[in-house]
Protein backbone atom coordinates (compact mmCIF):
# COMPACT_ATOMS: atom_id res chain seq x y z
CA UNK A 1 0.00 0.00 0.00
CA UNK A 2 1.41 3.42 -0.83
CA UNK A 3 1.83 5.88 1.91
CA UNK A 4 -0.75 8.25 2.66
CA UNK A 5 0.81 11.50 2.98
CA UNK A 6 -1.28 14.17 2.19
CA UNK A 7 -1.40 14.67 6.12
CA UNK A 8 2.12 15.59 6.14
CA UNK A 9 1.74 17.85 3.14
CA UNK A 10 -0.72 19.89 4.75
CA UNK A 11 0.54 20.51 7.96
CA UNK A 12 3.61 21.35 6.14
CA UNK A 13 1.58 24.01 4.76
CA UNK A 14 1.13 23.06 1.49
CA UNK A 15 -1.83 24.02 -1.20
CA UNK A 16 -3.29 21.06 -2.29
CA UNK A 17 -5.22 20.57 -5.31
CA UNK A 18 -8.27 17.83 -5.84
CA UNK A 19 -11.78 17.52 -7.02
CA UNK A 20 -14.78 15.87 -6.13
CA UNK A 21 -16.10 12.37 -8.21
CA UNK A 22 -19.49 10.49 -8.11
CA UNK A 23 -18.36 8.11 -11.08
CA UNK A 24 -17.30 4.60 -9.90
CA UNK A 25 -15.27 3.61 -12.55
CA UNK A 26 -11.57 2.99 -12.10
CA UNK A 27 -10.90 4.52 -15.28
CA UNK A 28 -11.72 7.80 -13.87
CA UNK A 29 -9.88 7.46 -10.84
CA UNK A 30 -6.69 7.06 -13.25
CA UNK A 31 -7.45 9.60 -15.10
CA UNK A 32 -7.31 12.09 -12.09
CA UNK A 33 -4.29 11.12 -11.05
CA UNK A 34 -2.97 11.63 -14.39
CA UNK A 35 -4.59 15.55 -14.28
CA UNK A 36 -2.05 16.46 -12.17
CA UNK A 37 -4.26 17.30 -8.69
CA UNK A 38 -3.24 15.82 -5.51
CA UNK A 39 -6.41 13.91 -4.46
CA UNK A 40 -9.13 13.16 -5.35
CA UNK A 41 -12.66 12.98 -2.61
CA UNK A 42 -14.87 9.56 -4.01
CA UNK A 43 -18.05 10.93 -2.98
CA UNK A 44 -20.21 8.01 -0.74
CA UNK A 45 -23.26 10.43 0.32
CA UNK A 46 -24.66 11.80 -2.29
CA UNK A 47 -23.59 8.86 -4.68
CA UNK A 48 -24.38 4.65 -4.89
CA UNK A 49 -20.87 4.12 -3.71
CA UNK A 50 -20.37 0.82 -1.82
CA UNK A 51 -16.76 -0.63 -0.06
CA UNK A 52 -17.46 -3.13 -3.11
CA UNK A 53 -17.68 -0.27 -5.93
CA UNK A 54 -14.90 1.87 -3.99
CA UNK A 55 -12.45 -1.29 -3.62
CA UNK A 56 -11.22 -0.45 -7.62
CA UNK A 57 -11.06 2.97 -7.41
CA UNK A 58 -8.34 2.33 -4.83
CA UNK A 59 -6.32 -0.15 -6.55
CA UNK A 60 -6.70 1.75 -9.55
CA UNK A 61 -5.16 5.08 -7.53
CA UNK A 62 -2.67 2.77 -5.77
CA UNK A 63 -1.49 2.18 -9.44
CA UNK A 64 -0.89 5.73 -10.00
CA UNK A 65 0.88 6.48 -6.33
CA UNK A 66 -2.46 8.75 -6.10
CA UNK A 67 -4.57 9.68 -2.55
CA UNK A 68 -8.28 8.91 -2.99
CA UNK A 69 -9.90 10.47 0.05
CA UNK A 70 -13.44 8.33 0.70
CA UNK A 71 -16.97 10.30 1.44
CA UNK A 72 -18.73 8.23 3.62
CA UNK A 73 -22.27 8.29 3.51
CA UNK A 74 -23.15 8.37 6.86
CA UNK A 75 -21.47 8.90 10.33
CA UNK A 76 -21.77 5.16 11.54
CA UNK A 77 -18.50 2.79 12.83
CA UNK A 78 -19.35 -0.34 11.06
CA UNK A 79 -19.95 1.42 7.51
CA UNK A 80 -16.96 3.11 8.07
CA UNK A 81 -14.57 0.19 8.62
CA UNK A 82 -16.02 -1.37 5.51
CA UNK A 83 -14.89 1.40 3.27
CA UNK A 84 -11.41 1.09 5.57
CA UNK A 85 -11.12 -2.71 4.73
CA UNK A 86 -11.76 -2.01 1.31
CA UNK A 87 -8.99 -0.22 0.88
CA UNK A 88 -9.65 3.97 2.27
CA UNK A 89 -6.65 5.51 3.61
CA UNK A 90 -9.04 8.65 4.10
CA UNK A 91 -12.17 9.26 5.10
CA UNK A 92 -14.35 12.42 5.27
CA UNK A 93 -17.49 11.70 8.01
CA UNK A 94 -20.54 13.52 7.16
CA UNK A 95 -22.60 15.11 10.39
CA UNK A 96 -19.93 15.59 13.02
CA UNK A 97 -21.50 18.19 15.20
CA UNK A 98 -18.87 18.31 17.88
Amino acid sequence: MNQNNLKARLKNGEVLYGAFSTIHHSAVSELMALSGIDFVILDGEHSALTPESAEGLYIAAERRDFNCVTRIGENHPQRIQKFLDSGAQSVLIPMVNN
